[in-house]
């Protein structure tokens, strides 16, 4: 027998922390990791193929609704300084950090996500106590982690970008199974979209 839509969110309350949807249902993969969609799984077969496999976090794209570019630059600008000297201190390009958190949180410091995700740079609490970062939304530090995180990503996939991404979103654990971006939808546009903002951060800046 199918679960229901209530059983669904029962588990998603359960297992994912802080709900910010309604309409969320939840499903327990073969390998135990669970999916996240605004679909409903037990409403057709062409709802079903669309269902999101979302792994890690999820990016809290309402965020952003109704923010207009001005805004959005006024926001980053607030954090510049952390982006800055996280990026120094890893030999990152600031405007890579600042497109992950864009992607991550719209620079909303107090962002969380579907599944518990937290700050800026949406860290896991579980994740976050591995660096010992208790305070998940302090702006600075959230930064100070996620970056480290990531640096910690990026050596062990061979400094490619776009694997440290999907780890990042998905997990490292996902990378080393399917030996590159896992087939998740929300991982593969994730991805797309921070290299997308970075790529246009870095064409309208003014460095030198």
């Amino acid at each position: 027998m199918r679960p229901t839509p209530l059983t669904l969110l029962l588990v998603l309350c359960l297992f994912a922390g802080h709900i910010y949807a309604s309409n969320t249902f939840v499903k327990r993969e073969p390998d135990g990791t669970l999916s996240f969609s605004d679909f409903n799984p037990d409403a057709g077969q062409r709802q079903y193929r669309a269902f999101s496999k979302t792994r890690g976090t999820h990016t809290p794209t309402p965020s952003c609704r109704g923010m207009t570019p001005e805004k959005l630059i006024a926001r980053r600008a607030k954090y510049e300084t952390y982006f800055t000297e996280a990026a120094e201190k890893h030999g990152f390009n600031r405007h890579l950090i600042a497109a992950i958190a864009r992607t991550e949180s719209c620079f909303h410091d107090q962002a969380v996500s579907r599944a518990g995700a937290r700050g800026l740079m949406q860290l896991m609490p579980s994740t976050a106590a591995e660096f010992g970062l208790t305070d998940l939304f302090s702006p600075e530090k959230n930064v100070q982690i996620g970056v480290t995180y990531f640096a910690q990503l990026y050596e062990q996939f061979n400094q490619d970008t776009k694997l440290a991404l999907a780890a990042y979103n998905a997990g490292p654990g996902a990378v080393l199974k399917y030996n590159g971006i896992p087939p998740y939808r929300e991982t593969q546009n994730y991805v797309r979209r921070v290299l997308a903002k970075f790529d246009e951060y870095q064409r309208n800046s003014t460095d030198p």
